[in-house]
């Protein structure tokens, strides 16, 4: 398979992942990725291993899979509507299919996330260092990280540092932090484009399951695949390196993103002047595990 065909597709992967509540059909995939729709399906199953449509209904089960964990409030059915299933015992079959559980089993002990692979993410290109965004290291890591604990507080934006840092307090009165890489942001729901509401947090994390007082909240994060990347630069430059890497650097990497939180850690306390962290985004091969 050429790398143009490839990249076509992760193309197509990352279009379908900005809009999974879209009703795609074949035809309006194959625009996308400017193939006709013979042509389409054939290249897109030879990448990825099984035909557009299927890989669609994979994408909203991990996307099931992931609300489960990270909203215990949430209901299994509401789940299994926004997946798209009209009966829950339909949804159930096609979660333990896919994942080799039901969905509440999941919920209750999600020990990696689903549809993860045990092997490393295979990695079909090296995007060109020039084109990474400033403080941003060139040479990421893959590696496979979690479950993870931790105590989290809504932020309305990333973009003030003034109200990032009010966000931070209660976190920092109860749990100050005693060592570096414990305190950092998380980016919900998966995904980054720029029409997507974006639930943002920051978190402290912690090396228990206790339950925090309000307004703070438990999160819990499954063991999966992320590219670490180092970052050093001024504080205002995370959120664009965040977005560079979801948008450009995934698909151009032959990788595609897989259904977690984007997260980062800070070496240190945080600073208005100068920030060193870790940005862990959620990847995963372009096949799916089996």
């Amino acid at each position: 398979m050429t790398s143009s065909a490839w990249m076509t597709v992760a193309e197509v992967q990352q279009r379908m992942h900005e809009q999974l509540d879209r009703e795609w059909d074949i035809e309006e995939l194959a625009k996308v990725a400017g193939y006709d729709d013979f042509h389409f399906a054939h290249v897109f199953t030879d990448v990825v291993g099984e035909p557009p449509l299927r890989y669609l209904r994979r994408l909203r089960l991990e996307r099931a899979a992931h609300d489960l964990v990270a909203d215990p409030e949430s209901s299994v059915a509401a789940a299994a509507r926004r997946a798209g299933y009209a009966s829950l015992e339909a949804f159930s079959r096609s979660f333990r299919r896919a994942f080799g559980c039901s969905p509440r089993s999941f919920r209750i002990a999600p020990k990696s996330r689903a549809g993860v692979s045990p092997k490393v993410p295979e990695w079909k290109a090296h995007v060109d260092p020039a084109t990474f965004p400033e403080g941003l290291a060139t040479k990421p890591e893959l590696l496979a990280i979690g479950p993870l604990c931790g105590w989290t507080v809504d932020a309305p934006s990333f973009d003030d540092l003034e109200e990032v840092g009010r966000a931070m307090m209660p976190l920092l009165e109860l749990v100050p932090p005693d060592g570096p890489w414990q305190l950092g942001g998380i980016a919900q729901p998966w995904g980054w484009a720029a029409e997507t509401r974006r639930d943002l947090r920051v978190f402290r994390l912690v090396d228990d399951t206790r339950l925090p007082p309000p307004p703070i909240r438990p999160w819990r994060l499954p063991r999966g695949w992320f590219a670490r990347f180092d970052y050093d630069g001024l504080p205002t430059g995370i959120a664009t390196a965040c977005a560079w890497i979801m948008s450009a650097w995934i698909p151009q990497s032959g990788l595609r993103v897989a259904f977690a939180p984007l997260f980062t850690l800070l070496e240190g306390s945080f600073s208005f002047d100068r920030s060193v962290a870790r940005i862990h985004a959620p990847i995963e091969s372009m096949t799916p595990a089996r």
